[in-house]
């Protein structure tokens, strides 16, 4: 995002071409920022993978945690059929708690997919917000390198102009920090 702000600030203070409603921009330096935005996204990339890792992981744990309450049910199932004096009633308690356990598994899972799903979905938008971002400013870029010229000495001179510009500013920033 810093170098988003700092794409929209060198165009910011770019220097305006009268009667076009364009600017005159520093062509290495856009570059430059959208290379730096370029290495900034494969961090979202890695953001994404963490947050899939981490969907595997809870639905993981939710289908451990299923089988533990499966397996305790059929331990508590085992347990009451060999209390012979109560084994129907001991069948009814163990199909309530295989039917409990099949409905948590059930629960934690969903409740897995959708956090899941939401980390997600909330990584898409920021990409595409990033992405539009992006999209926009190659726009702005390429509208200032289709800009129409009037001959090559007016444009070196132009450019020959901008860059004492931005230079001057530069000194001005250096000896106001200074």
């Amino acid at each position: 995002m810093e170098a988003l702000d700092k794409l929209e600030e060198l165009i910011g203070r770019s220097s305006r071409v009268p009667f076009f409603g364009r600017v005159l921009v520093d062509e290495d330096a856009i570059y430059d920022l959208l290379d730096s935005i370029k290495d900034g996204l494969p961090s979202e990339l890695r953001q994404a993978r963490g947050v899939l890792k981490e969907r595997d992981r809870i639905l993981e744990h939710a289908r451990s945690e299923a089988e533990l309450i499966l397996n305790e049910a059929r331990a508590q199932v085992q347990r009451l059929i060999d209390e012979s004096s109560i084994t129907r009633q001991a069948r009814s308690q163990a199909d309530e708690l295989l039917a409990r356990a099949r409905e948590v598994a059930g629960e934690i899972q969903v409740r897995g997919r959708k956090y899941a799903d939401e980390s997600l979905e909330l990584l898409e938008r920021h990409l595409q917000q990033l992405l539009h971002e992006v999209e926009d400013g190659r726009r702005q870029l390429q509208a200032v390198k289709d800009k129409p010229t009037g001959s090559m000495a007016a444009e070196t001179k132009t450019r020959t102009g901008l860059g004492q510009v931005i230079e001057g500013r530069r000194q001005g920033e250096e000896g106001s920090q200074g």
